[in-house]
């Protein structure tokens, strides 16, 4: 489920999850949003990495448990 349809404006502090380029899901904090003129959402997140992203609202999901530890 997209949380664009679901939290509305602040999504400060929220984990999400996405698919990385090299097909593995990536975990992460948003740490900002912006809209942009079309009317897309854009979100900072810090993954776990500690990268920082920047990826459309609709391109991640909402994490609902904590994801299992990665050896």
């Amino acid at each position: 489920m997209s949380p664009v349809n679901t939290l509305g404006k602040d999504w400060t502090g929220i984990r999400v999850f996405f698919w990385s380029s090299d097909a593995q899901i990536r975990y992460g904090t948003v740490v900002d949003a912006m809209r942009l003129e079309d009317g897309t959402q854009v979100l900072a997140i810090k993954t776990d990495h500690g990268e920082t992203v920047s990826l459309p609202a609709a391109g991640v999901s909402l994490v609902t448990s904590t994801p299992p530890t990665q050896p």
